[in-house]
């Protein structure tokens, strides 16, 4: 989990589980998430997933993308407020 503060508003972000095999989640706690999205890539920076997400549990469905290892990003307002591996199973 992290935890950074973003104008003036304390932001807890959760993603689990790690490794992930259908779908993972991302949990945006205590905060309005309403310019937040996700993005998600491999390793070779090719972006395989957006997703918006919103306050609270966001479910991430990973349907077609292969096992691997993958980057999640995750923006505020176009900024980049997150940033961890994933790796799929």
């Amino acid at each position: 989990m992290i935890s950074f503060n973003s104008h003036q508003n304390f932001i807890k972000i959760e993603i689990f589980p790690n490794p992930a095999k259908e779908n993972f989640v991302i949990n945006v706690l205590d905060y309005n998430a309403e310019k937040m999205h996700l993005e998600l890539f491999n390793l070779t920076g090719k972006r395989i997933l957006i997703q918006r997400l919103f306050e609270g549990s966001n479910g991430i469905e990973l349907g077609s993308v292969s096992s691997g290892v993958f980057v999640v990003k995750i923006f505020e307002q176009g900024r980049l407020v997150k940033s961890e591996k994933l790796i799929r199973l």
